[in-house]
């Protein structure tokens, strides 16, 4: 977990600054242990918390791209990393920068992905993408510090969630759930995928899904074929220029532009 602080750095650069890469010591669940796949965060707006995710305890791996480009961190890899090994160490975290420890939530989640605070700040929810759903860990009330279901069931992977300016939650899925991925949900399935000397193809597909704060369905919208928007990782509601109601963004990892819909 990084902070970069903008012109703070030597003749006017910017500087990053760590601010975890382990687990706490004194943390209730696997202290001490490596931070390998800091995937999203969410920070409230009243305490300065940041909730972040750990996607799996399998680092991304370095891509080389072709000459004279930058090595980068290649996140799909590491997601078909996570899915073929079975790897389900996906974990919730906590920073506290007031005393800069940084704590597990939650465990035990099969590539835990998209995070987001909830508007009254009484749970986060979090996307766990190879179990098609989102969860729940409840911050306050009656619950707290256990893990619900929120929904369950999703039609597509879920990656990035967002809180929408009315409490509600908008989850981006940038592939669709299909017959031949029920087949890989075996250990025996995915060893054999793994082998294959290709990866199979990903059809184009995007789609985006609000939910309300107890899981309920208020919208779903979309791309069948990928044409006007495909493979959505994230997707965020802010208001409309000239405040006419509120406009939809949606980005993606894969399709290299960011469009938009007005609500």
């Amino acid at each position: 977990l990084v902070r970069v602080e903008r012109g703070a750095g030597d003749g006017g650069s910017d500087r990053v600054v760590v601010l975890a890469s382990r687990v706490s010591q004194d943390s209730a669940l696997t202290p001490n242990t490596p931070i390998m796949f800091a995937n999203d965060l969410s920070i409230s707006p009243t305490t300065g918390v940041i909730y972040f995710t750990d996607s799996s305890n399998l680092p991304a791996p370095v891509a080389y791209p072709a000459k004279n480009k930058e090595p980068f961190f290649d996140t799909l890899l590491a997601f078909l990393q996570t899915f073929f090994s079975g790897s389900i160490t996906g974990r919730l975290l906590a920073y506290y920068p007031e005393t800069g420890k940084t704590h597990v939530l939650a465990t035990g989640m099969w590539y835990a992905n998209g995070v987001a605070l909830s508007q009254d700040e009484s749970f986060v929810a979090i996307t766990e993408t190879l179990r098609f759903r989102v969860l729940r860990y409840w911050l306050k009330g009656p619950k707290a510090g256990t893990t619900d279901v929120l929904i369950d069931g999703l039609p597509g992977f879920p990656d990035g969630i967002d809180t929408a300016p009315d409490g509600g939650f908008w989850i981006a899925m940038p592939a669709q759930r299909t017959s031949s991925f029920e087949l890989l949900k075996t250990k025996l399935g995915r060893s054999i995928a793994a082998w294959l000397p290709f990866t199979p193809p990903l059809d184009k597909w995007g789609a985006v899904l609000k939910v309300s704060p107890s899981g309920e369905i208020l919208r779903f919208l979309v791309d069948p074929d990928g044409s006007h928007m495909g493979y959505i990782t994230a997707a965020e509601e802010a208001a409309a220029p000239g405040g006419r109601g509120t406009r939809l963004y949606m980005g993606s990892l894969m399709d290299p532009k960011i469009a938009y819909l007005d609500l």
